[in-house]
């Protein structure tokens, strides 16, 4: 059977969200015993921020972390959404707690879980929550206006009245910031290249430079020359710079480990897990808040963080059900009874499309993408509904696929046979359904959808070709009724291959590419990127932009998905016989060769393709 790529242990998992907890538990209550006495709440944010880099700092240079000291103006530039919305996000983290009773602080923010769903929806293109999660999500929404509207007429004078709404307010833009962030952090990882450690240092560098006109803005100028011109001790106790400096030193240090744990959080488990774990850290924050601040927890405020809670537990045990229905039915979609208008053969021999086989898995490969906490099936239900977009928009007869029989144009090729099987093979209801649930619809009839549907290719030669990688193109080719064009033979620069595309095809108007994060030049990509001016017009659509090396080996052996056979042999990445050789960090000590899928450290996929990394001849 066909090795899936490592997941994280449970116990991993677990030492990582209780890190978590712990770390932004500590935020939380010395937060509050600071926020009670200071009015520079954004100068105290600032201070626990340089304080987290001076950490940084002093663990590179002992070796512990090691972090790009120099900025790079690309990174920083592909992280401005991430970092203005973290210092939105922790600005009204407290502004929030300063108005709010650290027992409150839980209500406030109790719309984290829903908006988190919300926006998982609209900008990972996660699929259609299902009646227990709407139902988990309402459970959750009543229990925080349950809370808002019981505590507000609790109040008892208007001033109090006018904090508790503004607490309120804050809070309900924290919970909009913390259920973005999380999913903010997962498009940010491949800017640092999977680095959580980088994108940490970033993050507090270029938060706290951000945060310093935002300080002026607001008119916190003279409140920070009042505190600092104050003394430590007064009368024997901490005066209020006493208690921002230590309360700055504490959720400094803590706050160091907290930017390292959330993000290894996100990283490690998913968007939803990191929200549940806070939903736990909120109940505990709870109880700390009556021991130490002396908050009273009415009847309104419990009755509302019990609800929170039931709704957040709720929504835990119907995803976990969720996750086995998805085991159930992978196993079972693989038999469906569907035709499959895209032929894939791979053992060669001929398929009846009409006998209502599945010959692609299609089935296992739709049935994975629905878990989106997965990491594979949240990377495959990305690249679908990059290449369903694009059908959708230039229909399947201004869309071409390049395939040069790599690895990676092979994972992209299967994925283009499952979303064309998923159109092809809908009934007129399916379709109407799938359109009343805002998926895309058939192109054209099933029954117009045969086996001579050949869709457009395009094969831009090399010079001096394997002729193992000729021999896979043409097979998969014929396999998966490609309509090939192969550019003139000798190779033809990339510009002059696609005029003579334009040539051939003026029709097309997308073309899909396999195109990763890693290869040359592709950190600079978007899913979608024009060619230059210059260039013949294309639309170059890179669905695998953000699988990584390991993601691209766990579907082709997961699915059964035949490659070349030159990577059985050592070698890790394909060009001409000029430039490629075998990859010596799969050579054994006996002198074979380990196949590519054995690779450990995918940063050196690439290793075969230059002679400065090896001198081993092609064959």
């Amino acid at each position: 059977m066909p090795q899936a790529e490592k997941q994280p242990s449970r116990w991993l998992v677990a030492a990582t969200v209780l890190f978590y907890m712990f770390a932004a538990l500590c935020m939380i209550m010395v937060n509050k015993w600071v926020l009670i006495s200071t009015e520079t709440p954004l100068f105290f944010l600032l201070a626990q921020l340089v304080i987290a880099i001076l950490m940084f700092l002093v663990t590179h240079a002992l070796g512990l972390f090691k972090v790009t000291l120099s900025l790079q103006w690309d990174v920083c530039v592909g992280l401005w959404p991430m970092i203005f919305l973290n210092v939105l996000g922790l600005s009204a983290n407290n502004y929030c707690l300063k108005y709010v009773d650290a027992s409150f602080y839980q209500v406030a923010r109790g719309l984290v879980l829903p908006l988190t769903v919300v926006l998982s929806l609209v900008f990972l293109k996660a699929s259609r929550p299902t009646l227990r999660v709407l139902a988990a999500c309402a459970i959750v929404t009543v229990g925080f206006f349950v809370g808002v509207a019981l505590d507000s007429s609790n109040s008892k004078t208007p001033d109090q009245k006018k904090t508790s709404l503004l607490g309120i307010a804050f809070g309900l833009l924290s919970s909009l910031t913390t259920a973005s962030h999380a999913i903010v952090i997962k498009r940010s990882l491949p800017v640092v290249n999977g680095d959580a450690i980088e994108l940490a240092w970033y993050s507090n560098v270029l938060s706290s430079i951000l945060l310093l006109p935002v300080i002026w803005l607001v008119g916190e100028g003279s409140g920070v020359l009042g505190l600092l011109s104050s003394p430590i001790y007064l009368d024997g106790n901490l005066s209020v710079l006493g208690r921002f400096l230590w309360g700055s030193l504490v959720t400094g240090l803590v706050g160091w480990l907290l930017s390292i744990a959330g993000v290894l959080s996100i990283k490690i488990t998913s968007p939803i897990t990191h929200m549940v774990s806070g939903a736990v850290r909120g109940i505990l924050q709870t109880i700390l808040g009556v021991w130490y601040f002396g908050d009273i927890v009415t009847t309104g405020r419990g009755t509302s963080i019990f609800v929170i809670l039931a709704g957040s537990t709720y929504y835990t045990w119907a995803k976990n059900e969720e996750v086995l229905e998805q085991r159930a039915r992978e196993q079972g979609m693989s038999k469906i009874q569907a035709p499959s208008p895209v032929v894939f053969d791979a053992e060669g021999d001929s398929r009846d499309i009409e006998a209502g086989q599945d010959p692609t898995g299609q089935g296992s490969v739709l049935a994975i993408s629905e878990d989106g906490d997965s990491h594979l099936g949240s990377a495959v239900q990305q690249a679908l509904t990059v290449i369903e977009e694009t059908l959708e928009q230039d229909g399947e007869q201004g869309t071409a696929i390049s395939f040069n029989g790599g690895k990676d144009c092979t994972v992209l090729l299967h994925l283009l046979a499952v979303a064309l099987w998923r159109r092809r093979s809908r009934s007129p209801k399916e379709q109407a359904d799938c359109l009343h649930q805002h998926q895309l619809p058939s192109e054209c009839p099933p029954e117009q959808a045969t086996s001579q549907s050949r869709f457009n290719s395009l094969y831009v030669t090399c010079s001096s070709p394997f002729p193992e990688v000729e021999a896979f193109v043409d097979h998969c080719a014929e396999s998966y009724s490609l309509g090939l064009f192969r550019t003139s033979p000798g190779g033809l620069p990339m510009k002059d291959a696609l005029k003579q595309y334009k040539e051939k095809e003026p029709k097309i108007k997308s073309i899909l590419v396999g195109t990763r994060r890693s290869d040359p030049h592709g950190d600079k990509l978007d899913f979608t990127t024009p060619t230059d001016d210059d260039w013949p017009a294309y639309q170059r659509v890179h669905p695998i932009l953000n699988w990584s090396y390991s993601q691209v080996w766990e579907y082709l052996r997961r699915f059964e998905v035949p490659y070349c056979d030159l990577y059985n042999r050592g070698y890790t990445s394909l060009g001409s016989t000029f430039n490629t050789f075998l990859n010596l960090a799969l050579r054994n000590e006996d002198g074979q060769y380990k196949p590519a899928y054995e690779l450990e450290d995918g940063s050196k996929e690439r290793c075969g393709r230059s002679r400065s990394y090896q001198t081993t001849p092609a064959l």
